[in-house]
């Protein structure tokens, strides 16, 4: 870029390098620290009750923290450092943002649905017992009736040779006997946890590779985007049912599969993003002033491209909470997994007719969550393009 004779170009510019010069040496951000500080002390805690104690001991009483459990922690962690703590500081800015979210009303209410889903999938498990009891199968939703010879043991009033439900039971229970909004409560669990820790996966992966294409361009740009494309002709879905056969059905490698294989898409959203931005005046003068190409991208590209890489994860989640739904009603992932996809498949089971609760209710949960995803991911981008 030839010089230029203008003299407020000149103190642009030597402002610009008063400005930047001062951040050659790049720091660590604080809230980077912590959670790197906080993912050694639970890999530490995994590793201590994992290597220490024995199995039938765990460190913490009837309970044994499993990989998922590792990841959904770091992933908590990771959310409330970058996302939450951010709006909190910033108090104007979450002021702005939650007045043009408030104008649109179905958004604000898929908004508090998907709070309502995530604490109750936080804490919800260790709420509500979803234990199997044997003498308390097949009980159906409070008002509604069933025949006698489907409930072996009534426990709401009957009427006409009718069981109807009671509050012990509110949605009813399943064939085992399991409370039905217990079950629900299970599959928020699963869904939150496919969402936030594949959301782990996707994010930091789609951004470096993103930034990276976009901004250094060249021979990166090339292999980056030759490798994206690869990995987009080998379906996600079809490397877990691969992978299935060889590790067996669990959580942990469906998160894993879908995390590691889902970020090509956000990656090429992030480089057209930075395509645009490395052109800007702004990113320009930073270059011109002799600013490190790291405190460029930190300083300049990453605080723009954030926001995109938020609302492109945000659009994947509904998919994958459909897909892990899917997959278990084909029993293609843990039984033991109290899913709504697993739930559905059990209330087939028998005469869905008659029991029709046991799968019209996580149903509808499932529909109301990802429509309600949808809605706010599709709200967010209005909200932040604004």
């Amino acid at each position: 870029m030839p010089p230029s004779d203008d003299p407020s170009d000149v103190t642009q510019s030597s402002h610009v390098r008063g400005v930047f010069s001062r951040g050659r040496s790049v720091d660590v951000p604080r809230r980077l620290r912590l959670f790197v500080a906080a993912v050694i002390s639970f890999v530490g805690v995994y590793a201590y009750d994992l290597l220490v104690h024995p199995s039938d001991s765990p460190l913490v009483a009837d309970w044994r923290p499993t990989v998922v459990d590792l990841l959904f922690a770091v992933s908590l962690v990771g959310f409330a450092l970058f996302v939450v703590a951010p709006l909190w500081t910033d108090r104007e800015r979450t002021a702005r943002y939650w007045r043009r979210l408030h104008q649109n009303r179905l958004a604000v209410a898929s908004f508090a649905y998907l709070v309502v889903v995530f604490v109750l999938g936080l804490v919800g498990p260790l709420l509500f017992e979803s234990a199997a009891d044997p003498t308390r199968t097949f009980q159906p939703p409070v008002g509604v009736g069933a025949s006698r010879y489907v409930v072996p043991n009534c426990v709401g009033p009957t009427t006409d040779a009718l069981c109807y439900g009671s509050l012990r039971h509110p949605l009813g229970t399943g064939p085992y006997g399991r409370d039905m909004f217990a079950l629900v409560v299970e599959g928020m669990r699963v869904a939150v946890v496919i969402g936030f820790v594949t959301s782990m996966f996707v994010v930091p992966i789609a951004t470096v590779v993103g930034v990276a294409s976009g901004y250094l361009g060249g021979w990166v740009d090339t292999l980056t985007m030759r490798y994206v494309d690869i990995q987009q002709t080998l379906p996600a879905f079809v490397v877990y049912l691969i992978a299935i056969y060889v590790f067996g059905r669990s959580l942990f490698l469906f998160l894993l599969v879908f995390g590691l294989l889902g970020w090509g898409g956000v990656a090429r959203v992030v480089r057209s993003e930075v395509l645009s931005l490395r052109e800007e005046p702004f990113v320009t003068a930073a270059r011109s002033a002799g600013v490190r190409r790291w405190n460029v991208v930190r300083n300049h590209i990453l605080p723009h491209v954030r926001e995109t890489v938020v609302v492109a994860a945000t659009r994947q989640i509904p998919l994958l909470v459909l897909v892990e739904a899917a997959l278990s009603f084909m029993n293609l992932n843990d039984m033991s997994l109290l899913s709504w996809g697993e739930t559905i498949a059990r209330g087939t089971q028998g005469v869905p007719t008659v029991t029709w609760w046991i799968s019209t209710v996580p149903v509808a949960f499932l529909t109301l969550t990802v429509v309600a995803l949808s809605v706010f991911g599709d709200a967010l981008q209005d909200v932040l393009d604004a």
